[in-house]
């Protein structure tokens, strides 16, 4: 992208909290793991969970679980903010929800990405099996590899329905940008209600990928291609048409597409 024309925030999406991680889970914890509420370290509402594993857990163990009480057939992903002590690569936390207590059985099994040591990420994952999601009574994270002593951190996890939100532009008072470091902030006072934990669509222009006689593919848009030229036509063509009293100039751009242009 070599320009942004806009800045968008997520609003008014469809969801269900499936935890708030405000309480510490009680349900069930492995071999190894204390479970606590952290209130000073955390993205939303009054806590998040900690879990601080020793060392002795066993891969494939539940981290810890928490009871719910879920209908989550119509939703399509599972979004919520987590956290490592050490850096993760994809598939090495996964998130469980469950239709039996102490997230016994994997209805749902999703791999959280690669999570980089002491950051806060956002994870989104899509469900993979919705259908199957009506009696969700359980959920926890599950420990894929054993990588040693760690402390997790999960905040606000929701169900959402993808395509069901708003995206809402944000005002350009509300938006500070920095062109010497190719970076903005955003004033969230100034921004819409709801925008400080939302998702951000960026909307701009890019360079398009210039073609040479061995591309495959083209980033011009296929309704602006109209016409091909047969292999043999490697020298610049121009052709005059006359329509409707305008002048329309063809004009190539590679050695095999067209590109109308007035």
């Amino acid at each position: 992208m070599v320009g942004i024309n806009k800045i968008q925030v997520r609003l008014n999406q469809t969801e269900k909290v499936i935890e708030t991680c405000n309480g510490a889970w009680s349900e069930s914890s492995g071999t190894g793991v204390t479970v606590s509420a952290e209130t000073e370290d955390r993205r939303e509402g009054s806590a998040s969970n900690k879990f601080v594993i020793t060392g002795s857990g066993t891969a494939g163990d539940i981290i810890a679980s928490q009871t719910v009480s879920l209908d989550l057939s119509k939703f399509t992903h599972v979004e919520f903010w987590f956290k490592s002590t050490v850096t993760l690569t994809s598939g090495q936390v996964k998130l469980v929800l469950s239709t039996t207590a102490n997230a016994a059985t994997e209805t749902e099994l999703l791999s959280l990405p690669a999570i980089t040591a002491g950051t806060w990420t956002y994870v989104r994952l899509a469900l993979a099996n919705p259908l199957s999601d009506s009696a969700i009574i359980s959920v926890g994270f599950e420990y894929d590899v054993d990588i040693g002593a760690v402390t997790y951190q999960a905040d606000a996890i929701r169900g959402t329905v993808a395509n069901s939100e708003d995206w809402v532009t944000i005002h350009r008072n509300a938006i500070k940008w920095d062109k010497d470091n190719r970076s903005f902030s955003i004033t969230y006072a100034d921004a819409p209600a709801g925008s400080s934990y939302a998702l951000i669509k960026l909307a701009g222009v890019k360079k398009p990928t210039e073609l040479d006689a061995d591309a495959t593919s083209c980033d011009v848009e296929p309704e602006y291609l109209i016409n091909k030229a047969t292999p043999c036509c490697f020298a610049l063509v121009v052709i005059v048409v006359m329509a409707t009293g305008m002048l329309h100039i063809l004009k190539r751009i590679s050695t095999r597409h067209w590109l109308l242009a007035r």
